[in-house]
């Protein structure tokens, strides 16, 4: 777990989720990380959908998210629709 953490530590990507601290138990781990409020983009796809506009801003935002990750050795080994939250606002903000 310790070494996750590190790696989660060293992403600087605002379309990652940020990790504000960890520390662990003698029975858990603990992970605190930024909340976002939104909703997922499986949701969004089945209840509201997407503009061409706002689908090609999303991509850009999962794949600038991942490419953070790949810079310092993280490979998320499960981006999918439900992975991926849409923070509420003018211009929706992917995180994963």
């Amino acid at each position: 777990v310790k070494h996750v953490v590190d790696l989660w530590r060293r992403i600087e990507n605002r379309h990652c989720v940020a990790l504000f601290d960890s520390f662990a138990t003698s029975t858990h781990a603990v992970v605190c990380m930024e909340l976002i409020e939104g909703m997922t983009l499986s949701r969004v796809l089945k209840d509201i959908g997407l503009a061409p506009e706002e689908s090609r801003s999303v991509f850009k935002q999962v794949t600038a998210g991942i490419a953070a990750m790949h810079r310092v050795g993280v490979c998320h080994r499960n981006v999918s629709v439900d992975t991926i939250m849409l923070q509420e606002g003018a211009v929706p903000r992917a995180v994963l």
